[in-house]
């Protein structure tokens, strides 16, 4: 692999850079929506006689989540939230994180900014608008990207 990529002119190294950055993109917003997913599952769908127990299902699917993928449980629960917020909220921003075309900084950053909003019509229109931004959801510079993105 570094023979191969020590070969590539200077083109074609940003290039490779480029495509490992989308790549990257992508696993991540497939381990959010995953836990996104997984969350809605085993919490939102809960038994409700748990809700109070000291430790609820969110937080034991936090400790469980932590364990397989070797981070804390507190990590490991704003995942999960973010994961919720776009499974159930920003389900057309998810697709374009997972395309490679967000980065996930730009996700937490929305999920924080529209956490409150509570209107479902609102929050379907900032979904749509967020989803058709060009190139500020990137998060870096958009070489090499076409202008359809």
């Amino acid at each position: 692999m570094l023979d191969e990529l020590a070969r590539l002119d200077d083109g074609g190294l940003l290039g490779a850079m480029s495509q490992s950055l989308r790549e990257e993109r992508a696993a991540a917003a497939r381990r959010m929506v995953a836990l996104g997913l997984l969350t809605q599952r085993r919490v939102i769908n809960a038994n409700p006689d748990r809700q109070f127990w000291c430790i609820d299902d969110r937080e034991a699917l936090a400790g469980e989540v932590g364990a397989e993928l070797g981070i804390s449980r507190a990590r490991a629960s704003a995942e999960m939230s973010y994961g919720e917020t776009l499974v159930t909220r920003l389900p057309k921003l998810a697709e374009r994180f997972l395309a490679g075309e967000v980065d996930v900084r730009v996700i937490t950053a929305i999920d924080y900014r529209t956490h409150n909003v509570q209107d479902s019509d609102l929050v379907a229109r900032l979904d749509t608008m967020l989803a058709e931004q060009k190139k500020r959801l990137a998060g870096t510079s958009c070489r090499g990207q076409s202008s359809s993105t």
